[in-house]
Formats: C-alpha cells, structure tokens, sequence
C-alpha cells in the first residue's frame, strides 16, 4: 500500500514539473493559444452578453435538428464554445497549483491500483505500458475527439495529447518502478 500512494506521489510531483516544463519552457505548449487582437473588448463583450460562469456554444439552439435559423448560422459561422468565468482569477494561485497536483496524485493513484491489479508479478515492461499505455489512450478518446465534435482546434487538441502523453510515459515509468512485486512467496509444493 505504501508502494502505491508513494509511488503516486513521486509520479504525480513528477507529472507536475514535466507540466511546468512543456507550457512554460518549451516551445510546444504555447502555439496552440493565441490572444485576440483587442482581448480587452472582446473580454468586455464577453462579460457584458454572458450572464454567468458556464460553457457557452454560439450559435445555439435547443432543438438543432428542427431550428432552420440555427442551422443557417452554424454553417456560415464563425461558431464558438467559450468556456466562460464570470469573475476573475489569479493566475498560477497557488490553490490551483496545489489542485493541479492533487488532480495529477488521485488519477496516477488510481492508475497504481490498476497497474497492481492487472500486472500481478508480471515486469516493469508490462507495468510500464498498463499505466503508461492506458493513460495514453485515454488522452487519445478524449483529445482528438475534441475536434471533432466540438470543433475544437486541432493543433490544441494535439498539443494537450502531446502533453498528456508525455505525463503518461513519465508517471508510468515511475510506477512501474516502484510497484514491482516481491519475490513469489514458495507454495506447499515447492517445499
């Protein structure tokens, strides 16, 4: 058990400076956003058309498939899903810094648990492509079905992937490191 939350804990602070690294360091992390050119309307306009926090798609429509007008602004565009915070925030506060690592420590532990579920005595090959194969895959459902059905940029959707990819790969030799399994303990007839 120890080896399981230690070995998440030393993977998720890992994780968290491989974060720092690939959207602060290097150049792969901040290509995929850009700034608006007059940011400071359109962030007026934003505050003054959205009631509140939420995630809003324009054009929208409660009955897409029937609305002729909604389907008329969808497809000439331009189309939208903003995801909106009606109050400000302080950038990197060290409460988010801290989630963010809580956030990274409850999915590797999860994933230790896997690892130690599925692995049994097998290898660090196989411990290493359970948690790091797994994670990645999940990245892949859920990044690069982003564009398309929300229409979410593609080169953002692979830059996440990217990153998360990586994330995976670092956790996952971390975890396959430590959770290795001791020595099979003799049966009554190997005695």
């Amino acid at each position: 058990m120890l080896r399981i939350f230690g070995g998440a804990a030393l993977a998720a602070t890992l994780v968290f400076f491989w974060g720092f690294l690939f959207w602060t360091v290097l150049p792969v992390g901040s290509g995929a956003v850009q700034g608006a050119p007059d940011g400071a309307a359109l962030q007026a306009a934003l505050d003054a058309e959205l009631p509140a926090s939420g995630s809003y798609m324009v054009p929208y429509s409660e009955q897409p498939d029937s609305d002729t007008a909604y389907h008329e602004a969808h497809t000439a565009g331009p189309i939208a899903l903003i995801y909106f915070r009606k109050n400000g925030a302080e950038p990197m506060a060290p409460g988010v810094l801290l989630r963010g690592w809580l956030h990274g420590f409850a999915t590797l532990l999860l994933m230790a648990v896997l690892v130690r579920l599925l692995a049994g005595n097998g290898g660090f090959g196989l411990r290493f492509g359970i948690a790091a194969g797994g994670g990645i895959v999940g990245s892949v459902f859920a990044h690069l079905g982003a564009p398309i059905w929300w229409y979410q940029p593609w080169d953002f959707a692979l830059t996440q992937l990217s990153y998360e990819a990586g994330a995976w790969v670092l956790g996952g030799l971390v975890l396959a490191a430590l959770l290795r399994s001791g020595p099979p303990k003799p049966s009554l007839t190997q005695l």
